[in-house]
């Protein structure tokens, strides 16, 4: 079994609830786990990159009001 760093597991832990952007999931991470991790999108975005190449998770596009938005969906 392959094993990743505690961004990526982190990360995939909230897309398992919903489809998420890389916005939404630090403010998730930000309010549940700030007492623990900061955490920066300079660690977000590469490690959705990696879930994405790793085949763990795919990006789709949503049309927001006058903008679409990038998500990773499980």
């Amino acid at each position: 079994m392959k094993t990743y760093n505690d961004t990526t597991y982190a990360i995939l832990g909230f897309l398992t609830a919903d489809s998420k952007s890389g916005y939404e999931v630090k403010q998730l991470i930000d309010k549940s786990l700030h007492h623990f991790w900061k955490i920066s999108y300079g660690q977000i975005y590469p490690a959705l990159k990696f879930i994405v190449e790793e085949g763990l998770a795919e990006v789709y596009f949503r049309q927001y009001l006058s903008f679409e938005k990038k998500l990773a969906l499980l």
